[in-house]
């Protein structure tokens, strides 16, 4: 409609809710026209939070990253 690119910024935050360790709560703000904000609070990603960086970038040993994995990928969904 804009024309205009939309970005997300997505913010995670370690939420202890007494009673109930698997709670997930999510909200979306649009604070400008195609900028939004995706809040994510639980007491799940406490511990992915932990491995976060100076850049709050998330490190997580078991996903292999690599220039071929999409082309991994294709060729195992198609293989399958």
């Amino acid at each position: 409609m804009t024309g205009k690119s939309r970005s997300v910024e997505v913010k995670m935050k370690c939420r202890n809710i007494s009673g109930h360790p698997d709670s997930v709560a999510l909200y979306l703000l649009e604070p400008k026209t195609c900028e939004y904000i995706l809040g994510i609070e639980s007491p799940i990603i406490c511990q992915l939070l932990s491995t976060a960086d100076e850049n709050g970038l998330l490190y997580n040993p078991s996903v292999k990253l690599t220039e071929d994995t999409a082309a991994e990928e294709a060729v195992d969904e198609a293989l399958h």
